[in-house]
């Protein structure tokens, strides 16, 4: 579930990473990571079902509610993960110093997928950014611009996560127009490759 789970964060076309509904309808979210998770391990054969999830899944009660639990504790830990992999040489973790510049996007992308992916699918780093398209990598570039600004503006007397900021602008994108978020991307790459992309620190 854990490798299903990083592939979705990093990946996964997803519509909200905390909320579950939309703050202008209050109408529910369909592509959260959780909502996500669970169609996928829904889908996956008997078998796997057997091998690797309480016995009676997915038609018994206490046993999905277990699966959901387990679920919802890997996404804490996964979210987790991302947010420091997004700050990398931004922020200091576990008394560690900043060992050099802020990565470029593409490095960032590297970073991201070494450190998310399972031991046997590590990959060459021209094959990781083969595996990005352009929409993904754009993802994670706006991630980690609205990680950053919330690291640094947050206001300590808002009780608002990083991810709730992420989920409010993302919810602004998708209402407007297709060419407003063509050229929103534009402008996430733009930024990002001022920013970051020339291995400031």
């Amino acid at each position: 579930m854990r490798n299903m789970l990083r592939q979705i964060l990093t990946k996964g076309n997803v519509e909200a990473y905390t909320c579950t509904m939309t703050l202008a309808e209050l109408a529910p979210i369909r592509r959260t990571p959780l909502l996500m998770l669970k169609a996928l391990v829904r889908s996956q054969t008997p078998e796997f079902h057997r091998d690797y999830l309480p016995p009676g899944y997915p038609n018994d009660l206490d046993a999905c509610a277990a699966v959901i639990q387990v679920m919802r504790g890997l996404l804490k830990n996964e979210k987790g993960l991302l947010r420091n992999l997004l700050l990398t040489n931004i922020k200091e973790f576990n008394h560690q110093p900043i060992d050099g510049a802020v990565p470029s996007l593409d490095a960032l992308v590297v970073i991201i997928d070494q450190n998310m992916a399972a031991r046997k699918q590590l990959k060459a780093e021209a094959e990781i950014l083969r595996s990005y398209d352009t929409t993904m990598t754009t993802r994670l570039g706006f991630l980690r611009l609205y990680t950053v600004f919330h690291h640094i503006h947050r206001d300590p007397t808002e009780n608002i996560s990083q991810w709730e900021l992420i989920d409010q602008q993302l919810e602004y994108v998708r209402s407007q127009s297709e060419l407003y978020r063509i050229a929103y991307g534009r402008v996430i790459r733009a930024i990002d490759k001022e920013l970051f992309g020339q291995k400031k620190i």
